[in-house]
Order: structure tokens, then C-alpha cells, then sequence
């Protein structure tokens, strides 16, 4: 969600919109299936009410408006598009989409092409009112090209025989098997061999619960130097002190188990740019869904003391721990993996998941971003911007979401309303807010 300086004008928004799926044939893609399996396609036509709905609410709330959204589930390999914005209150947008077509990154930058393309709109003085029909985009009068193979197949990289037996082993490989080769040490920490149960034979509801936490520039500043001179990215700074706050809302039994968690990887920089652009010039890779994960697993009964200092023998281990999977290449070679199993298939698969399964936390930071436009003619600017996902449908149990920009840390957690913790989320974030506030 992006909060703009302006309220926005319906004709710029049509504008803006022609001129982004245009520019980002990313944008508008969908799921098609074949004879050879699902593959994705530009559609042939949208129209401006596929894509925007407008809402008035005196009593607009982020975090419930948030929760309310993330109901809403899109169809796939219909002749409608994968995401949509609803804009409350004429400056609040929100761009929801499927994962087929965008990961958090992409997300993001829809943002960032939007202000910018609203802006241009405003350097013609006719523009055109729009009506339900409005065609926003028409395969037909496009002039950009698409190839039909996905671009995962460019990818400068193919997994390794030994991440293929691993991957196999932790699939199919019996319990007993699979403890004999899990690390048992974090650090200097032990670890138990006992991850924190995750709910099995529950099917997500798709009804997500959100908690927004917002963090100043002076406080976000203060974290980043802080990590820095301890040798840690602020990542790990963060996982530590999110962490910390979910043994706030568990019982003590948890001394004894570890828990498993999931940092998601942007991985754009292993696109071989060259050979994709010689099948589709001007593509950019602002769009699409590149990305993977590294998980971890880290003991619990650390992070339960009484002592409120910040444990920094702790946060250095999760930092060396997320340095050996990139190392590793273990983000990478699962990426990879997809050329051999379908990136279609594999994404599909996550869209329409009925069961739950996965890891205690999942921690998606998306970077900084410069989003204030210093330019003083720029008419529309962002004032602040949230990212989240839909819980339970990420594999993971609590999913906590973080983006930086001029205004500090915008940080959402949620949870999917049948997990068992989810009334309880909003006391993490609570006490999420009082650890950061005492750094």
C-alpha cells in the first residue's frame, strides 16, 4: 500500500496504467493451460474495471484494510488480470497480486512505476474520463514482444547434483535419516533437533490477520549503525528481535525446540539479461517472481532469557548462517531447480495450496528504497508505503514483511486466522514496538 500527497484523479489513473502495462508487459500476464503443461501469456485485452475500484471509509484503518484484501484470491487461467489496485480515500492504493506474476520486489516497483507514470499523465492537458470499458491494455495494438519459454530458463545457473540429492533426501527421506545430517550447532549455540511444531491437517482460510509497526528514520538510522558496527546486516538484526518477540506469545515449553526460519532471496541477478533481451528487447525484470529462500533453523532457548541486552553472540550467528547458505548457493541451485520441475507448475502450486506446511517464521525484507522525489514539479508523491503477503499461503506460520525508505521501517506481521497463534500477533507486535524503541 502506497499513501500519495495527492488525492488521485480517475483520468490520471487510466493514463498511468496504459502507459505501465505498456511499458512492463510483466504486468500483464496470466496463466494458460496446454497440451504441454501451463505457461504464461500476455492477456489480449483489460479493461480499467478488471483493475481499479475506488472506496471512501471515514474510518480507514491500514492494518484492517490490510487484512481485508488479503482475502481476496485471483483466478488463474481466466481472461482477467492477476492483480488489481483499490484506491481508499482517493491517495491510499493498494496493488494486489498473485505470486505467478509478481514477488515482493516487483511489488514494489509497480509503486514506483505508478507515481511516475500519474505524473507524466499530468503533462497532458486532455485526458480521457474513464468508464467500466475503459481499455487499459490490448494485446492487438501492442508492439512489445513476449517470448513463450519463461525466463527462469535463462537463469545463469543449474543446481548441483549434491543440492539435487539433498533436495530428494528432505523430501523423501525418512525421519530418522534425515536428523542424522541436521546441523547441531548455531554459533556456539546447540541446537535441540526439535523444530517448533508447525499445524498439520490445516488448510489456510486465506483470511489473513495484519499488524503494522512503524519505525522513524532517526530509529531506523540508529539500528542500521548499530548492526553495522557489530558486523551483522540488519536483517539479522531484525530476524533476532522478531524472533525474540514470538517466544513472547508461546509457552516456555519451546526452551526445547528450535525454530525454523525462512529468509526469501531476490535472486534478479542471476537473469542472464542478455540472452532474454535478445528474445524480448526491453525487458527489464521489474516484474515477475525470482524469489527463493534460505532457511535456518535457531534455537529458542536463547532467546528466552530475562536479560533484555541485546544478544549479540546470537544475531553474529544468524548473520554467519545466512553468509553460508548464500555462499552455498543454496538460494540460487533451489531457483535453478525450477528449470527442471516448471516454474509455472511450482508457482501454481503455491496459489492454490490447500494444506498448510512450512516454517515458524518467514522474514521478507525488501530493501531501501528512494521514493520521495526530490523533483518539486513531481504533483504526486508517495508519503509512505506498506508491503505484505497472504499468511499461511507463504508456507509460513507468522509471515513478518519489511521495506525501507526517507521515512523509515514499514514492518507488517500476519498471520492466517485459523493458525493457532493468530489472536496473539498483535501482542508480538506489541512488544516488537518496545524492544525497538529501547535499542
Amino acid at each position: 500500500m502506497a499513501t500519495f500527497s495527492e488525492d488521485l484523479k480517475a483520468n490520471d489513473v487510466l493514463s498511468a496504467l496504459r502507459n505501465l502495462c505498456s511499458e512492463e508487459i510483466g504486468f500483464t500476464l496470466t496463466t494458460k493451460e496446454t497440451e504441454k503443461g501451463p505457461v504464461i501469456e500476455p492477456l489480449k485485452i483489460i479493461h480499467y474495471e478488471d483493475l481499479v475500484e475506488w472506496k471512501i471509509d471515514a474510518s480507514f484503518d491500514c492494518s484492517r484494510a490490510l487484512s481485508t484484501l488479503h482475502d481476496i484470491v485471483f483466478k488463474l487461467n481466466s481472461t482477467t488480470p492477476l492483480w488489481k489496485i483499490v484506491i481508499f480515500n482517493n491517495c491510499h492504493v493498494f496493488f494486489i497480486t498473485d505470486h505467478v506474476i509478481c514477488d515482493g520486489t516487483a511489488i514494489i516497483n509497480f509503486q514506483r512505476l505508478f507515481v511516475k507514470h500519474l505524473n507524466a499523465a499530468r503533462q497532458f492537458p486532455k485526458r480521457e474520463a474513464p468508464f467500466s470499458q475503459s481499455v487499459v491494455f490490448d494485446r492487438s495494438q501492442s508492439d512489445t514482444s513476449y517470448f513463450s519459454s519463461s525466463v527462469d530458463s535463462y537463469l545463469n545457473l543449474r543446481p548441483s547434483l549434491a543440492f539435487l540429492a539433498t533436495t530428494v533426501m528432505k523430501t523423501y527421506a525418512p525421519t530418522w535419516l534425515q536428523n542424522m545430517v541436521k546441523p547441531s550447532k548455531f554459533g556456539p549455540f546447540n541446537l535441540t533437533g526439535t523444530v517448533y511444531p508447525i499445524p498439520s491437517g490445516i488448510a489456510p482460510s486465506v483470511h489473513t490477520n495484519i499488524h503494522c509497526v512503524s519505525i522513524t528514520t532517526d530509529q531506523m538510522n540508529r539500528l542500521h549503525n548499530l548492526a553495522k558496527s557489530h558486523g551483522v546486516k540488519l536483517t539479522s538484526l531484525l530476524m533476532y528481535l522478531i524472533a525474540k518477540s514470538f517466544e513472547t506469545i508461546i509457552d516456555t515449553c519451546n526452551m526445547t525446540r528450535d525454530l525454523h526460519v525462512e529468509i526469501p532471496v531476490n535472486c534478479r541477478h542471476l537473469i542472464d539479461y542478455r540472452a532474454v533481451l535478445e528474445k524480448e528487447p526491453g525487458y527489464t525484470g521489474l516484474t515477475g517472481c525470482y524469489a527463493s529462500s534460505i532457511g535456518i533453523n535457531m534455537p529458542s532457548k536463547p532467546l528466552q532469557n530475562e536479560d533484555d541486552r541485546l544478544n549479540w553472540d546470537y544475531v553474529a550467528s544468524f548473520q554467519l548462517e545466512l553468509d553460508r547458505s548464500f555462499n552455498a548457493r543454496d538460494p540460487q541451485s533451489l531457483l535453478g531447480l525450477l528449470n527442471y520441475i516448471g516454474v509455472e507448475s511450482y508457482i501454481k502450486d503455491i496459489s492454490e495450496k490447500q494444506s498448510f506446511s512450512g516454517s515458524t517464521l518467514e522474514l521478507s525484507n525488501v530493501g531501501y528504497f528512494e521514493l520521495q522525489q526530490s523533483d518539486e514539479k513531481s504533483y504526486y508523491k508517495i508519503e509512505d508505503i506498506w508491503f505484505s503477503q497472504c499468511a499461511g499461503m507463504t508456507g509460513s506460520l507468522i509471515d513478518v514483511n519489511v521495506i525501507g525508505f526517507e521515512k523509515g521501517l514499514r514492518i507488517t506481521l500476519g498471520c492466517d486466522q485459523m493458525m493457532p497463534l493468530a489472536n496473539k500477533v498483535g501482542d508480538m507486535a506489541h512488544r516488537l514496538v518496545t524492544d525497538l524503541s529501547e535499542i
